[in-house]
């Protein structure tokens, strides 16, 4: 049960985070000028992080045991 949640805390955290900062962006300034920074740079490695995990492709890519590339 613990492992379950905690693997869903591990997959959501990303997300979480990216809400956080949509949160932010909505914001008075400065958290809305965090919150926008934030976001530049947070969602390619969210979009890639996401391709990786649900198509295989990438540096985040699951090998058929379940863990992440074996490249070094």
């Amino acid at each position: 049960m613990a492992t379950r949640v905690t693997s869903f805390l591990r997959d959501a955290w990303p997300f979480l985070g990216a809400v956080y900062l949509a949160y932010l962006a909505l914001q008075p300034p400065p958290g809305r000028y965090v919150g926008i920074g934030g976001l530049l740079i947070v969602t390619p490695l969210l979009f890639g992080w996401t391709v990786g995990r649900l198509f295989g492709i990438g540096p985040w890519a699951q090998n058929a045991d379940g863990t992440g590339s074996d490249d070094g």
